[in-house]
């Protein structure tokens, strides 16, 4: 059941990152590893490490509201708002 669960969050992850571009939004990198960022904190309705566990539907409908980040700027932009 684990190795089914970490197949489903890889190919989940990989569909949503796609999805949404496949680059840093900030600075355009196409080079991983990317974070998935919510755009407003304060409207998310899942945490984006738990998007094998959340249906096509509400992810979806969250996709306005989230972002690509590489790991310098997702680092850069927590510190900010911190």
């Amino acid at each position: 059941m684990r190795e089914y669960m970490r197949n489903r969050y890889k190919a989940k992850r990989k569909w949503l990152i796609n999805e949404l571009g496949g680059k840093c939004v900030n600075c355009g990198t196409e080079k991983g590893p990317f974070h998935v960022d919510h755009k407003d904190k304060k409207k998310k309705t899942f945490r984006a490490a738990d998007v094998h566990s959340v249906s096509d539907k509400k992810i979806k409908a969250e996709m306005p509201n989230l972002q690509i980040l590489c790991v310098v700027c997702h680092k850069e932009k927590t510190h900010e708002a911190w």
